[in-house]
């Protein structure tokens, strides 16, 4: 049949890709224009200029695509920078060679005068996270003040993994202790982080298990749950601490056992722990069977409002999760779903309500997949949740970045948009760039070619287009001792070979100059005395 292709298909903002795609792109291009946009720099391999050090230490991978996107006979255009900022800053002179086809310039050996003034590109060494994002916050208030045009919208912070830093920036950019306040949003976070989200994936992950105490507390004690049961916190840990002592384990009821083939006889299970603390509360300590139970009850009177609502929030765990063990269709279990988390989750927060409207968004995006493939087969359960906990677990959606405030995101590729000021936390030796770990079987150790994805080439390319993309201001830090002995730890290679490169262009001196070792306390004298 026909192909139906749009005018113009355009590729935005990238520093490699593979050969692969980039083939699919030549082909396409025999149809319709094709136009690839890239913030990269010269390729010295089709001039005679002496390519810069750090073009060369950094930029294989943005070289290796213009020969890639060459091979397959694109034409590349250069589009010179039109910007006016200022080139009488280490940072604005380095990124000037870099760009540069003059060999003059590009060879990157004409001497250069630090000025302690200078704030363009600094290092410094911390004692641990904490205190990297605590300089961050500080020189940030300095940026923000040596030029009133910056906006929190102008400032960039990156960090290696932001499952791990974002508790520390929450508790430094969002502290409100007197220091600076500057208004944040965090990109790049896995959708599972999110409170409701983490919730929603430990309640489904009930369903084929033997309801064990702790799993089931697990999800009750996530507020929007207990809130949704008719429970508060303080109800939650009564109802953890008196189901224990009435020595509920696991499993729902006699069935539940039956139905996992294990013994029904005396087995601590939901239904006879609660029943015991129900008929507790009526009939009180008592040595006599009731009903053919124990009363369970303490010296004082409890809480039977908390009884009954846990009771009452079992039973429709139980029989709902009895219901999930027949197949369905996936429109079958979007409609189930959907309506079981309106039951059970009632978000309190407006980061609830948006944590519960992304997992519905994802239900109801698996629904709209399998509607458009026409999939209408019978599925169990464990293929859905295994979908939403792949789709949840996806940090790849970008949200939260370019929100208005200061965007703190990943250390990942595709972060070459222009920011007046970017800030890159966590440049330790073991943790930046990543290391590739092949397996022995893997081939492409073996035969290596252009293209091949390689992590430490993508983190190099990744360093150099930051340094590219700052319009005034780079703040690297890492950890340079430990917290605990003050032993001295190594700053990412990347860090050393740009260091090495200045001190052979200033005399020895840019290790003196651009790198600051800071305290293990924000309160050191050593930040008010005279020296």
């Amino acid at each position: 049949g026909s192909l139906s292709l749009p005018s113009r298909v355009s590729v935005f903002g990238v520093s490699s890709l593979p050969p692969r795609l980039i083939e699919l792109l030549a082909a396409i291009a025999r149809h319709t224009e094709v136009v690839v946009y890239a913030a990269l720099l010269p390729d010295h391999a089709t001039s005679t200029a002496t390519p810069h050090p750090l073009a060369t230490a950094f930029g294989s991978q943005g070289q290796v695509l213009q020969r890639l996107l060459a091979a397959q006979g694109a034409t590349i255009v250069s589009l010179h920078d039109e910007s006016t900022n200022s080139h009488d800053t280490l940072l604005a002179q380095l990124q000037q060679e870099l760009a540069s086809t003059d060999d003059r310039q590009a060879d990157g050996s004409r001497v250069l005068t630090l000025s302690a003034d200078d704030m363009s590109l600094r290092v410094h060494a911390a004692h641990g996270r904490l205190r990297e994002l605590e300089i961050i916050r500080d020189q940030l208030g300095h940026a923000f003040v040596s030029d009133r045009t910056l906006k929190p919208h102008d400032v960039l912070l990156l960090v290696p993994d932001i499952s791990e830093w974002a508790p520390l920036v929450q508790s430094v950019f969002g502290a409100n202790n007197g220091s600076v306040s500057i208004p944040f949003a965090v990109a790049d976070r896995r959708r599972r982080d999110e409170s409701v989200a983490t919730a929603v994936l430990r309640l489904f992950s009930l369903e084929g298990g033997r309801l064990t105490h702790s799993d089931v507390f697990g999800v009750l004690e996530q507020p929007a749950i207990f809130t949704a049961a008719g429970l508060d916190e303080r109800q939650v840990e009564y109802l953890r601490r008196t189901t224990r002592e009435a020595n509920v384990r696991w499993g729902y009821d006699d069935e539940a056992l039956e139905r996992l083939s294990l013994p029904v006889a005396d087995m601590p299970t939901w239904r006879t722990g609660i029943d015991r603390l129900l008929l507790g509360q009526m009939a009180g300590a008592v040595p006599d069977l009731i009903l053919g139970a124990l009363p369970q009850a303490g010296d004082t009177v409890g809480d039977p409002a908390a009884l009954g609502a846990l009771s009452q929030w079992i039973d429709t765990l139980a029989i709902t999760l009895q219901s999930w063990r027949d197949s369905r269709s996936i429109a079958d279990w979007a409609t189930a779903l959907t309506d079981f988390l309106g039951r059970v989750v009632q978000p309190t927060t407006a980061d609830e309500r948006e944590g519960l409207n992304t997992v519905r968004a994802v239900v109801h995006a698996l629904a709209a997949t399998a509607a458009h493939a026409g999939y209408q087969a019978l599925v169990p359960f464990s293929v859905v949740r295994d979908w939403l906990e792949q789709e949840l677990a996806d940090d790849s959606f970008g949200s939260g970045f370019l929100s208005g405030r200061l965007t703190v995101a990943a250390l990942k590729p595709m972060r070459s948009v222009p920011f007046k000021v970017i800030a890159v936390a966590g440049l330790d030796d073991a943790a930046f760039p990543r290391r590739d770990r092949r397996p022995a079987f893997d081939l492409l150790a073996c035969e290596p070619r252009e293209g091949d994805r390689n992590l430490r080439d993508d983190d190099r390319q990744l360093f150099l287009d930051l340094l590219m993309a700052a319009e005034s201001r780079v703040v690297l830090t890492y950890s340079g001792n430990d917290p605990r002995d003050n032993a001295a730890r190594a700053p990412s290679i990347v860090i050393d070979e740009v260091l090495d490169h200045l001190d052979r262009r200033t005399n020895g001196s840019a290790r003196t100059t651009l790198v600051l070792r800071h305290p293990l306390q924000a309160f050191s004298d050593r930040y008010v005395s005279a020296a």
